[in-house]
């Protein structure tokens, strides 16, 4: 409701919170973020989730769990770094699994 998101401006957009859609600034709308099952402030601190940068308190932006599939509001999901999530994903669609990608040491005796 417009009174209890009041109209401060915590994301400095100059549009305060009750008319604000994205009060955190996030990239996760306050709708979805005061209505996700695990409840409105998953983290249970003074900062309910729309305005919560990490809202299950996990240290990864909501934002960052969010771009990469990563339940925001869950501190046991957290996104795999860049790097290995993109090397997951080729190895899933190459249909590679199990193989070591370290180079091995060859004997040349």
């Amino acid at each position: 409701a417009d009174e209890d998101e009041g109209a401060d401006d915590p994301d400095g957009d100059s549009i305060p919170n009750f008319r604000d859609l994205d009060s955190d600034d996030d990239g996760i709308g306050d709708e979805y973020e005061n209505n996700v099952a695990e409840g409105p402030n998953v983290d249970g601190d003074e900062l309910p989730n729309f305005l919560d940068l990490d809202s299950d308190d996990d240290g990864f932006s909501d934002e960052a769990e969010w771009n990469v599939g990563s339940n925001p509001y869950s501190a046991e999901s957290m996104p795999l770094p860049l790097g290995w999530a993109s090397l997951a994903v080729a190895m899933s669609l190459a249909g590679i699994a199990g193989i070591c990608l370290m180079p091995r040491k060859i004997n040349r005796n």
